[in-house]
Parts: structure tokens; sequence; C-alpha cells
């Protein structure tokens, strides 16, 4: 074995103990689970970008979340107290005609 095949096979190893770490962890999260499926797929998909995204929810978003609303609860998805993001989307029925 050549020294570019040692890294390649450790830094797959440590990715794949990463990833498994992120999933065993998730496992046990205080997330609705239809949330929690879909940070699964996100560490499964992207490996590496998945589980640094869910090891930077879990140690600087949700307790900066937690601190500054103590209700708050990720597997509540109607908490009253939750932010709402995006841009206001019009009601489900037909427009109506501009008048001529």
């Amino acid at each position: 074995m050549s020294g570019l095949e040692i890294v390649f096979l450790v830094g797959f190893a440590s990715l794949a103990v990463f990833m498994l770490w992120s999933l065993v962890n998730l496992s046990s999260s205080p997330l609705h689970p239809v949330q929690r499926l879909w940070w699964m797929l996100g560490i499964i998909i992207l490996p590496g970008v998945g589980s640094v995204a869910w090891l930077w929810w879990i140690k600087r978003y949700y307790p900066r979340r937690k601190a500054a609303d103590p209700d708050w609860n990720p597997a509540d998805r109607h908490h009253p107290s939750a932010a709402v993001s995006g841009r206001p989307r019009p009601g489900r029925g037909r427009y109506d005609r501009p008048q001529r």
C-alpha cells in the first residue's frame, strides 16, 4: 500500500465513523420524527456536509434557541412561539380576475 492509499483509507474510515456517530446521535434527538427522517437522508446523501450540519445544529443552534425560548420544543411543529419564515403565500383559491 502506498501512502496515498493509506490517506484515502483513513479518510474514508473517519468519514464512515463520523456518519455513524451522527446517525446514532440523531436517533436519540428531541426532533419530530419527520424532521429526523430528513436529517437522516441529509447525512446519508451528503456524508460529510450532512454530518457537519448535524454537529452544528446540536452544538450551536439548539442550545442558543433553547436559551432564547425555554418553552421551545423542536418536536412540537405547531408551537405558538415558532418563528414564521418566508414570504406570505396567497390562499389556494383561484385569484380574482381584474375588473375590466
